[in-house]
């Protein structure tokens, strides 16, 4: 069995997207533009498709990019979910 796509590689993608810019969604993640750009890399190469079409100019899905990208911010949403119910409950149950 193949081990699950890494969430920071999931988030770079779909910042990226939403930003429209590999710089934007490093400014938004608190990290270098290198490692945005590296993180994307081995997410296609992992994945052995080309998610985004990139130039120095715009940044837009390819026909596989679309579908991860609907498919990654439903599994993200899920994680963000499931960690905002772990703090919740710790919050409440203190001993």
């Amino acid at each position: 069995m193949q081990e699950p796509l890494e969430t920071a590689e999931l988030l770079a993608f779909t910042r990226s997207v939403d930003a429209r810019s590999l710089s934007q969604a490093a400014v938004e993640l608190g990290v270098p533009r290198a490692t945005i750009s590296r993180r994307l890399a081995r997410l296609e190469e992992r994945l052995g498709v080309r998610l985004l079409r990139r130039t120095t100019r715009s940044l837009a899905l390819t026909e596989a990019g679309q579908s991860l990208y609907r498919h990654a911010r439903i599994a993200l949403e899920a994680v963000e979910h499931a960690e905002s119910s772990v703090r919740r409950d710790a919050q409440t149950v203190r001993g």
